[in-house]
């Protein structure tokens, strides 16, 4: 066979040459074309995309955090809202200073002092077990050990006179548990925030008075006083439902909530000798209201959650640069439409 004629390689090499730029040319004419496109498609707020259409923020796209504010508030007076006196029971602390003006405003009250000390049986009766030099072990283990069961005023007594002390407080609480709602709104919903940002501090404050509750009736029944024992897992059973559930942890803390009540109120039945008060709990606890189904709580909030994080990615808001200090850009060929309607 005779060799390949150099001078048709030759001439192929200076066609592809010649082919090339043009080919990048149609490349670059593409590629532009494709982000202009994509540029010129901006978020469709609907039903179908960004689930909400009301309320807007500036750029005229969905506040998913003013809208759970709203929701949360909506009928809620200083009189109806059993926040009031739980707020002034539990004293400032909880909140942010910076965000305290604001939001005991949305409670229409004025800010409370903070309680110096807190309003914290455990916190308490770790003071009284380290001042009386205890034996080895962590002193709110061992005042759990003692707190959680009925015990007698000489135990603890410097604990059972924080309570005597604490009566003003324990009335506040009782009273929050008279009024049919229970709002407290996050504090982050007073600034620009994604729905993912948001807290709850009455949550912790919350498990912090049912354990004030629990080791009060416990008291009470290692005083032989089980009217007083009984009342007070009445109240734990009614703040614990007045645990309004917006999130998923709002559900939690409910059911723990539940729990805890469940715990001092099997206490309360094994050393109560009188049959009458025995059935008396047991159709109290029959006919407690079912809480909400999870399922329903997840397919509300948590689609917001993803719906306002999709939303502020394409703002810019929030994401990666928050979490590095660093800026970054979003990329304009997101397709946020069809990322919004995969969430929705």
């Amino acid at each position: 066979m005779n060799p390949a004629d150099p001078t048709k390689a030759t001439g192929m090499a200076r066609i592809l040459k010649g082919l090339l730029p043009l080919l990048f040319l149609l490349i670059v004419v593409v590629i532009s074309y494709v982000v202009t496109q994509y540029r010129s498609v901006p978020i469709q707020v609907s039903s179908e995309t960004t689930y909400l259409t009301e309320p807007l923020d500036e750029d005229g796209l969905p506040n998913y955090v003013q809208h759970l504010h709203n929701q949360l508030m909506k009928g809620v007076t200083p009189e109806n809202n059993g926040a009031v006196p739980f707020w002034q029971a539990a004293g400032s602390q909880a909140i942010p200073p910076e965000k305290q003006v604001w939001y005991f405003a949305q409670l229409g009250m004025p800010v409370p002092p903070p309680r110096d000390p807190k309003f914290d049986v455990y916190e308490a009766a770790a003071e009284e077990i380290r001042a009386n030099g205890s034996p080895s072990g962590d002193a709110y283990d061992i005042a759990a050990g003692v707190i959680t069961r009925p015990w007698r005023r000489g135990e603890l007594p410097r604990l059972a006179k924080w309570m005597e002390d604490r009566s003003e407080e324990f009335s506040l609480l009782e009273q929050a548990t008279t009024r049919n709602r229970f709002a407290c709104p996050s504090p982050e919903a007073s600034g620009e925030c994604s729905v993912v940002e948001l807290t709850w501090p009455h949550l912790i404050v919350m498990r912090g008075m049912h354990r004030n509750l629990s080791a009060r009736a416990m008291l009470r029944m290692g005083e032989g006083d089980m009217d007083g024992a009984w009342r007070d897992c009445q109240m734990m059973f009614r703040l614990a439902n007045h645990i309004e559930s917006q999130s998923l942890i709002d559900w939690l803390m409910k059911v723990a909530a539940y729990g805890q009540a469940l715990t001092t109120t099997s206490a309360l039945v094994e050393v109560e000798t009188n049959a009458k008060r025995v059935k008396e709990i047991e159709a109290f606890v029959a006919k407690l209201p079912p809480i909400v189904d999870a399922r329903q709580i997840i397919n509300d909030f948590e689609r917001l959650m993803y719906l306002s994080a999709v939303v502020d990615l394409s703002r810019g808001r929030f994401g990666v640069g928050a979490l590095t200090g660093r800026t970054v850009t979003v990329s304009r060929l997101v397709v946020w439409n069809q990322i919004l309607r995969r969430g929705n």
